[in-house]
């Protein structure tokens, strides 16, 4: 027979891929990992993971156990939840999943510092990353992502639209002239994606505004490429937030804009629990105006 805590493992072992992060998240040693991974297998009679140098990976058994435990998983919180009196219902961590850098740090982690001070009894962490998380493994609790989500006991709703234009520094206009749509955009200096690095298509936003652009400072970072444009080193696309509160950032070729809708997901098994949907609410009233360049502090503030 198998116990409660060795399931626990597994779950994060099939999330994490790693013995080190698995250990580091459930706060144990490697050893122990390891130790109770096996045990589970020899309780169960199969393999569950396939062991190779790039990380673990779930078998065809592992994949059958998987949502088992999951729904094990959700049993448990709900008995938690179910026994918790109310204060401490709204306690505990919220994991908000966002897919890029640039609105976690500009958008996301101003609007929930001010939440943290109405609700302090709500940790939060943030995490992003270039890729789709997986609400269903429990990767994250929220997840916002320019992309909608598709999967069973996912709910997923539109937050709003986030406007993307082209910005420059008076630095670099007064260096290279004021743009004039009559001139050609090909000339200037760009600032983009590095594309190899980047797997998600839709920020893919310059050369939907300017085709014919050629960068010449590219990062992964959005925070980074804003940092660069500020600094004079060329053009940039930006979604409006984050060009607000940044005065030494001006508009050009304001005839050129596109947009991008941005999604909120929760797993509908864990959508109920008082903390998630606290900030999950939050959000939705909020993050509509932070897309628009509005409804949180400036930059320095």
């Amino acid at each position: 027979m198998f116990n409660w805590a060795d399931i626990r493992m597994f779950l994060e072992l099939a999330r994490q891929q790693s013995l080190s992060k698995t250990a580091g998240s459930l706060r144990v040693d490697i050893s122990t990992v390891s130790r109770r991974i096996a045990e589970l297998e020899r309780n169960l009679n199969c393999k569950l993971f396939e062991r190779s140098s790039t990380g673990f990976t779930l078998t065809v058994d592992g994949t059958r156990l998987l949502p088992h435990a999951e729904e094990m998983e959700t049993s448990a919180s709900n008995i938690a939840y179910d026994m918790a009196d109310g204060a401490a219902r709204t306690h505990g961590i919220v994991r908000i999943a966002s897919m890029g850098e640039g609105f976690s740090a500009l958008a996301l982690s101003p609007l929930l510092a001010r939440f943290q001070k109405q609700e302090p009894q709500i940790g939060i962490e943030i995490a992003y990353m270039n890729h789709t998380w997986n609400l269903g493994r429990r990767e994250t609790d929220i997840a916002i992502t320019i992309k909608k989500l598709e999967g069973s006991k996912l709910q997923c709703e539109m937050l709003g639209v986030a406007t993307v234009k082209l910005y420059a520094s008076d630095q670099y206009l007064a260096q290279h002239g004021q743009l004039d749509e009559s001139r050609d955009l090909g000339n200037h200096r760009f600032i983009d994606y590095l594309d190899a690095a980047v797997e998600i298509s839709e920020l893919g936003w310059l050369k939907e505004l300017v085709p014919e652009s050629k960068a010449t400072f590219c990062s992964t970072s959005l925070v980074a490429q804003q940092q660069a444009a500020r600094s004079g080193a060329g053009i940039v696309a930006l979604p409006v937030y984050a060009a607000t509160g940044y005065p030494d950032l001006v508009e050009v070729a304001p005839e050129r804009s596109t947009s991008r809708p941005l999604w909120i997901t929760v797993h509908t098994d864990t959508e109920f629990l008082p903390r998630i949907r606290a900030v999950a609410n939050y959000l939705k009233a909020e993050v509509p105006n932070v897309l628009a360049g509005l409804g949180f502090p400036a930059a320095g503030e």
